[in-house]
């Protein structure tokens, strides 16, 4: 009876630590594939830093060339849109537009043809950025770049094998999709005719149509791709996000520099001869998905900190702005914040959305900015500066007097010891001369910007700061 309790006991023991060897393989198990799932997420950041300029590239291009025929705001492929006006409140194709510059812009597609660019003689600030996919400036023309006056340049994508004509000037791109950002200065009402002057003899056209006289084909209006293009991407579902990144990398490829990032993400079906399969990112993943959306700009603010320059109350983007090399985090931190930047040589944006105290500006309060004589912001020959006021989101806001900016043409009241006063809220000011010195910057939070086109050198040495958004009283 004793043997046969010792054999009951020894059996039970026997099941005991199988059963607990069992458990502890199904922990390892799932711990191992919580780690995996870890690290395939984190692969998925990686991609969407690397990717995001790419993928908003194409959606810009997407609703900037979304109509039949070229308007203001519009045109087809290969074709220039030229403003007729100021960017205002309802300009939503990219964040912080400039209200100083009429804007010339055209998408271009590089696949099958290259594109004849004219530029003409300008005395006037003019400055044309050639941008590739990736949202890297290839060159500037005009203003803080090179300039020989009247010229006609060729622009040809990566696979072009034709004879460049005697008379023009070749200009590579490294990618099949590109943007042409011109930005001409524009000196109120009665300059308008000058500016149009200009933009008549601003021309981009196939380099097929160029030869043959025939006019370009008409383009297409779809509804469904009239978006801003910054929304639709983030509505984009992850699947359908990478599967267009692989499908845009395969004309649209990165550099040799980026070999060691895309072996790293074809683990996960990221490339461009990689299929992406949605099933890789697990469980949750929409949930994830959204999270890590809501969570990259701050953080890539913080991997960037050596990139962001602190002058005053303001910070700006200093170099390699618009030459990102495998800079991938301030890339994608520019794209989402000042996409198309110029290069610091050419244009400086700095920009506050705190007070002096650090708290964020918001319409509930009424700020002053103070610039004292002699201290206004630095400018070479040519060049000029604007404070502007943005939402949030970095979109102009809407008010009564349709001011969306103070610069060094406003009709400002200075002080009688020279020094400058503008007053930043959402109510309209009862004293007269801070009427004239007012900002509007509606009901709730916002963003200023300083933006000085040819910067001198005194920012860039630190010889001058930016003046601080001080709080003036309560509402």
């Amino acid at each position: 009876m004793k043997l046969k309790k010792l054999l009951i006991l020894l059996l039970a023991g026997v099941m005991a630590v199988s059963m607990a060897g069992c458990g502890g393989g199904a922990a390892e198990q799932q711990a191992e594939e919580q780690e995996q799932q870890e690290d395939t997420w984190e692969l998925v950041k990686e991609a969407y830093v690397y990717s995001y300029p790419l993928v908003l590239m194409d959606a810009t291009k997407k609703a900037m060339t979304n109509t039949d025929e070229p308007t203001d705001r519009r045109a087809p492929i290969n074709q220039f849109m030229h403003a007729s006006e100021a960017a205002s409140s309802d300009y939503q194709d990219v964040t912080s537009p400039d209200v100083d510059m009429f804007y010339s812009q055209a998408m271009l597609d590089l696949s099958n043809d290259a594109v004849v660019l004219h530029k003409p003689y300008s005395s006037r600030f003019m400055s044309i950025e050639i941008m590739d996919a990736w949202s890297n400036c290839v060159k500037i023309l005009g203003t803080g770049g090179e300039d020989e006056g009247d010229m006609t340049y060729l622009l040809t994508g990566p696979g072009f094998k034709g004879e460049v004509p005697y008379y023009m000037t070749q200009i590579k791109l490294p990618t099949t999709m590109g943007w042409i950002c011109a930005r001409i200065e524009c000196n109120g009402d009665n300059d308008i005719s000058n500016v149009e002057y200009l933009q008549k003899n601003l021309t981009a056209e196939a380099l097929t149509f160029y030869e043959s006289g025939e006019e370009p084909p008409i383009g297409v209006y779809d509804e469904a791709e009239d978006f801003v293009p910054a929304e639709y991407v983030d509505e984009l579902a992850p699947g359908d996000y990478f599967t267009r990144v692989n499908e845009l990398m395969k004309e649209n490829a990165g550099t040799k520099d980026d070999k060691a990032l895309l072996d790293r993400l074809a683990a996960i079906g990221i490339g461009p001869e990689q299929t992406f399969d949605a099933k890789v990112l697990g469980e949750d993943a929409d949930a994830k998905w959204e999270d890590l959306k809501a969570n990259i700009l701050p953080e890539l603010r913080e991997a960037c900190a050596e990139q962001i320059v602190k002058s005053g109350g303001f910070t700006y983007c200093g170099e390699p702005i618009a030459d990102f090399g495998t800079n991938y985090n301030y890339r994608a931190l520019v794209a989402m914040t000042q996409f198309g930047a110029m290069p610091a040589s050419v244009c400086v944006n700095l920009q506050a959305d705190t007070d002096s105290e650090g708290n964020p500006l918001t319409g509930d309060e009424a700020y002053v900015l103070h610039i004292k004589s002699g201290d206004l912001p630095p400018v070479k020959d040519g060049g000029s500066w604007a404070f502007t006021a943005y939402d949030a989101d970095g979109y102009l806001i809407d008010n009564d007097i349709d001011r969306n900016c103070i610069n060094e043409d406003s009709e400002v009241v200075y002080n009688d010891d020279g020094s400058l006063d503008l007053y930043l809220q959402a109510d309209e000011p009862e004293d007269e001369n801070q009427l004239k010195n007012w900002l509007p910057v509606g009901e709730e939070e916002f963003q200023l910007s300083l933006r000085i086109y040819l910067p001198g050198d005194d920012l860039f040495e630190g010889n001058w700061k930016a003046v601080k958004v001080k709080k003036s009283k309560k509402k």
